[in-house]
């Protein structure tokens, strides 16, 4: 009876197993008789217990969690197994059998669940490790592929700044030379005169007599001076089609660069007109020397509309005669911080 009181009382230190085995080594009170079946039974409990308890611990390492409230449960029904197997109002073995079965059944009902969980964990981290595995091997696949990208790039950027330093120097060179070439060719133009606003068809065929006449009967040149004209034509650009536009210049190369310059400068000093027009002579200039003068000429005019006496020397030069001074400029950025620009905006 006194076995029986500590069993039942609630709160108990004590563990599951030793309530068992106290269960187990009971008598009932009232017969006085051994209860060996209960114990083999209890026995079973208590093994299938200890396998639970390490399943439980186990699957708790595993899944860094327990299962809540199932060992409170177990340990209830063991504790009512144990208060079973010695009632005090006479209750019978039967009873007591059953009760061992219903816990063995869902001992091994419990085990089976926790086995099952234990087989879908494990299946779990299989499918996660291969996840892993691939996510691993796609990773490394794109760090070569990233160093692969970044060593292209380098070699891009290091061929690109080659690149750029053979332009700046391909550019420089293409300066150099066009200047070069356009010297070249204005020097190849100095035996040559053009004549503007001669009409078209003046000249009929014959572009060399014609020029040779016009200059002999309107330029006043010395009786014993030859003229030896290599080429003469109208410029190479398209023949007007409307009569109102400008007629192309004559462009006329002498054999002799004195002649050629006593020719041109006669024709400064004097006007000179065929059939009541006014015809003018000037150098054959390059196409860039030509925009260059342009600018300059329109410079000019400015100029002579407030009475500053201005010149364009060769090839594209500012020649400006001031109060204080003649000054020559060879561009019109030099002649911009002075005095020049004054007259041109004030």
């Amino acid at each position: 009876m006194e076995n029986m009181v500590k069993i039942g009382k609630p709160g108990e230190g004590k563990n599951t197993e030793e309530k068992v085995t106290d269960s187990a080594e009971g008598s009932c009170p009232e017969t006085g008789r051994q209860e060996p079946v209960s114990s083999e039974r209890d026995s079973v409990i208590l093994r299938e217990l200890r396998k639970l308890r390490q399943e439980h611990a186990e699957a708790a390492d595993d899944n860094k969690r327990a299962l809540p409230g199932e060992g409170k449960n177990t340990e209830e029904k063991v504790t009512d197994s144990a208060e079973g197997s010695c009632p005090e109002t006479g209750r019978q073995e039967t009873v007591s059998s059953e009760r061992d079965s219903v816990i063995l059944r869902e001992l091994r009902k419990l085990r089976q669940e926790h086995a099952e969980a234990a087989d879908d964990n494990k299946r779990a981290l299989a499918r996660l490790e291969n996840n892993m595995k691939e996510l691993m091997e796609r990773t490394t696949s794109l760090e070569q592929k990233a160093e692969y990208m970044e060593e292209r790039i380098g070699n891009t950027e290091n061929r690109t700044t080659r690149l750029e330093r053979s332009a700046a120097f391909l550019l420089q060179r293409t300066a150099k030379l066009s200047v070069k070439c356009d010297d070249f060719e204005s020097r190849l133009r100095r035996n040559n005169i053009r004549i503007h606003d001669i009409p078209e068809g003046a000249e009929k065929n014959d572009t060399i007599g014609f020029v040779t006449g016009l200059i002999k009967s309107k330029i006043k040149i010395t009786d014993d001076m030859v003229i030896r004209i290599e080429r003469a034509h109208r410029s190479l650009v398209a023949k007007p089609k409307d009569s109102a536009a400008p007629p192309r210049a004559i462009i006329i190369r002498f054999l002799d660069y004195k002649v050629k310059e006593y020719v041109i400068r006669q024709a400064w000093k004097q006007k000179t007109t065929y059939e009541r027009q006014t015809i003018y002579f000037n150098q054959d200039y390059t196409t860039e020397v030509q925009r260059k003068r342009k600018q300059v000429r329109d410079v000019i005019k400015k100029l002579k509309e407030k009475d500053v006496k201005a010149q364009s020397p060769y090839p594209a030069q500012l020649k400006v005669f001031l109060d204080s001074g003649t000054k020559t400029f060879s561009t019109l950025m030099e002649a911009a911080p002075i005095k020049v620009m004054h007259y041109l905006f004030n």
